[in-house]
Order: structure tokens, then C-alpha cells, then sequence
């Protein structure tokens, strides 16, 4: 997967848009590397990275989670599509630091959206079906 990520960011079109810069970090992580290194090569150098950026910042430590609560906003309203991005990614943050019970609350905020065509949603869902065993 990570070969895979990190072919696909070659692409600076792909980086801009900072999604598969969040897997990858994910997957470093999974690995037991430093996710920061990971994707500190594929980072967007464009002056307004959008939507998903933020996530992929709080990921890495250089946004707090709150800043990207407030980033997850559509005309200063809560945007829950991108909140479940949001809550997704910080649940596995949460696990893979090995807070399972952070992690849960998390993905419940995320299944919580009600955004069931995205993949975080599902994702989300089976973590917490695996957590629940």
C-alpha cells in the first residue's frame, strides 16, 4: 500500500489535494514509522491548500484538532462530510497511539455524521465493531 501511496503522490496534483498524503501517513503508522517522515516529501506547496489539508495537518501535529474543527466549516457552519473525514482520521490517529478508548470516541463522531457515502463512515463503523469484540 505504502508503494502504491507513494507512486500516486509522485503526481503533484495528488498533492495538493493532500488525500493520499493522510493514507500514507496512516499506513507508516501501521507499519511502526514515522508517519510525519512519510509524508513530509508529498506536503502541497501551493498558498491555499483546500479541504482536506487540514486533516492531513492535524495528522502531523501542525494544526490542533481544534483549528481543524474550525477548518471543517462550510460559511461558518459545520460541514459534517468533512467532519467525518476529520473524526475518522483523528480516531486512527488515537489507535495507532494506542488510546482505544479516544480512538472509539471518535469514530462514533464520525458514524455520527450521518455520512454514509463516504469511506470514513464505514470505516469508521467496522473500527468500532472491532473495538467493541
Amino acid at each position: 500500500a505504502r508503494e502504491v501511496l507513494s507512486d500516486l503522490l509522485k503526481r503533484r496534483s495528488q498533492v495538493e489535494e493532500s488525500y493520499g498524503a493522510r493514507w500514507l501517513y496512516l499506513t507508516a503508522r501501521k507499519m511502526g514509522e514515522d508517519g510525519v517522515a512519510a509524508v513530509k516529501p508529498y506536503m502541497p506547496v501551493g498558498s491555499r491548500p483546500a479541504w482536506p489539508y487540514p486533516v492531513l495537518q492535524s495528522l502531523t501535529g501542525n494544526l490542533s484538532y481544534d483549528e481543524a474543527v474550525r477548518a471543517a466549516t462550510d460559511a461558518g457552519k459545520p460541514d459534517p462530510a468533512k467532519l467525518c473525514e476529520l473524526y475518522y482520521f483523528s480516531g486512527m490517529k488515537e489507535l495507532l497511539a494506542g488510546d482505544a478508548r479516544s480512538a472509539k470516541a471518535y469514530f462514533k463522531q464520525s458514524v455520527g455524521t450521518g455520512i454514509v457515502e463516504y469511506m470514513e463512515y464505514g470505516f469508521a463503523r467496522h473500527q468500532l465493531l472491532l473495538l467493541d469484540k
